[in-house]
């Protein structure tokens, strides 16, 4: 017997060095780790590690590696683990790795536990959901372990899983804040869904549960916070999918719900803003500064819908009040800051002082290269009868932001510009552009 099959003191804490040196799928670790093995015996526990390494060998030094590994293993178990040539593991269906797996944990000629391919080989699956449903529903096999595995930053994904219904140990575990199941066979959620505590995000589109009144009237009614943000992300997806109409019902559904998120009541302004419907997205933006005071995004976008009421001085008030408490807020970034001036010179332009509407806009353009603040420039300059100025600014904003910005100057329907739209200079900007 060599040396590394024996259960001495010695040869159990070289064992355990040599699985280290496999663990960390460097390529001298492994080549020492297979001198060692070679010359030591083989012992049972190597035999999930050699696989993984196997598939997981660089190309550069994969073909010796291969050899070395397979020289150690003894034959039938190289025969069964490598029956064919793949080269990814991910490649071998599961119905082979099922068999493989059975074999190789079989009671009569046992090599190793299934603890130990849930330790070894089930991570490197662990995004292939027929594997994961094979290892849920095996009943001689710790099924709290194999979900434990599957969380990834508080979150658990089972999308296209066939299971019917999701195993009790998944709603005991402390911690777990997301759980999607999307396009799923799953029919039912156990009692004990509605009393997990860190939930905060379910995700269940396209299953049949989605169509389970007493399940989704259990949750609204249970966890509304759920239910509401689902609407929200529905409403987000199609907002910026420019499906407007749709979002706008799925926002006013998802506070209904749940009145209680600065987040959703934002959003509620924001969207509304998008489609010109100025006074519900003033109510949106009030409520979330209601819950929120210093949310900087319904702060100036709040005074960017007063400029739309021509409440300008309330505009002004509302961006100066922000701009001299930044400290307070925490989220604050460099382009709100841009925003807040560019809403400043909005409101001067609206006042006709465009001297101040200028300096305002140059503000925002230093802070983050605006394209609506060169345009608002291009504006103000036009106002004052100077024609170069007006041209090289809208050029500029061209440039940035062609698609908003051309149709707005080619239109004019704000008459920005009603002073030189026969000017020859300014049709042959636009003309250029066109």
């Amino acid at each position: 017997m060599s040396y590394l099959q024996n259960t001495t003191e010695e040869a159990l804490s070289m064992q355990k060095n040599l699985l280290d040196l496999l663990a960390t799928n460097e390529q001298v670790n492994i080549e020492l780790a297979l001198q060692l093995i070679d010359g030591g015996g083989m012992v049972a526990i190597f035999v999930l590690p050699l696989w993984i390494n196997y598939y997981e060998a660089e190309k550069k030094i994969q073909t010796k590696i291969k050899k070395n590994i397979t020289k150690i293993l003894p034959e039938h178990i190289t025969k069964t683990i490598f029956a064919s040539n793949l080269y990814d593991l991910y490649d071998i269906s599961a119905t082979n790795l099922v068999s493989i797996f059975e074999e190789l944990c079989d009671k009569n000629n046992r090599l190793f536990t299934w603890d130990d391919i849930v330790e070894w080989v089930f991570p490197k699956l662990i995004d292939r959901m027929d594997i994961c449903d094979y290892f849920i529903k095996k009943e001689n096999i710790n099924t709290k372990k194999i979900l434990q595995k599957m969380i990834v930053d508080d979150k658990i994904s089972l999308d296209y899983s066939t299971l019917t219904i999701l195993p009790k140990e998944l709603f005991l575990l402390d911690g777990l804040e997301s759980i999607t199941i999307d396009n799923s066979a799953i029919e039912e959620m156990p009692p004990e869904f509605f009393e997990m505590k860190s939930l905060k995000s379910f995700s269940y589109n396209k299953t049949a549960l989605k169509k389970n009144r007493t399940f989704n009237h259990l949750l609204k009614k249970k966890i509304p916070l759920l239910v509401a943000t689902n609407l929200y992300k529905e409403a987000k997806d199609n907002y910026w999918g420019n499906r407007y109409k749709l979002s706008s019902k799925k926002i006013q559904k998802c506070v209904k719900i749940y009145p209680h998120s600065a987040l959703f009541w934002h959003w509620y302004g924001e969207i509304h803003r998008i489609t010109d419907d100025h006074g519900l997205s003033e109510i949106g933006f009030l409520k979330s500064l209601a819950i929120e005071k210093d949310n900087a995004f319904a702060t100036i976008k709040l005074a960017e819908v007063a400029c739309h009421f021509r409440k300008c001085e309330e505009a002004l008030q509302i961006c100066d009040d922000y701009l001299n408490n930044i400290q307070n807020y925490s989220k604050e970034k460099q382009d709100m800051q841009s925003d807040a001036w560019f809403i400043k010179g909005l409101a001067y332009f609206w006042l006709k002082d465009y001297q101040k509407s200028l300096v305002c806009n140059d503000k925002s353009i230093k802070l983050s290269n605006y394209a609506g603040a060169w345009y608002n420039k291009a504006c103000a300059y036009s106002k004052l009868n100077l024609k170069t100025e007006m041209l090289n600014h809208l050029k500029k904003s061209f440039d940035l932001d062609y698609e908003d910005y051309y149709p707005l100057a080619s239109k004019d329907e704000d008459k920005d510009f009603d002073t030189f739209y026969d000017d020859e200079d300014f049709k042959t900007l636009l003309k250029q552009y066109k």
